[in-house]
């Protein structure tokens, strides 16, 4: 989270890939979300899109916007571009 609202999106997805390798695929949003998002921004859209794709298998029915965990950021701005990141790495609206 942290490292996503600096804009560091390179280390966003060098955590989330270590977690993901270390303690395996969470049954729950965030990593995947952070993770996704991170690699949308970085403009690595196929890596983006293999992200979402096992997400999505995962849990098929998420919607961005009946996740109310993304409340849990203070800025609006840090919460719209997860949000719009999010939805440009293809996790549904």
């Amino acid at each position: 989270m942290a490292y996503f609202s600096a804009g560091r999106y390179a280390d966003c997805e060098r955590i989330e890939l270590r977690r993901f390798e270390k303690f395996g695929a969470p049954r729950q949003p965030l990593g995947h979300v952070f993770l996704a998002a991170a690699q949308a921004s970085l403009g690595e859209t196929d890596k983006a899109a293999a992200t979402v794709e096992r997400f999505r298998r995962l849990l098929p029915n998420f919607r961005m916007s009946r996740w109310r965990w993304i409340n849990n950021y203070k800025l609006p701005e840090d919460r719209q571009r997860l949000y719009d990141t999010a939805i440009k790495a293809g996790i549904p609206e």
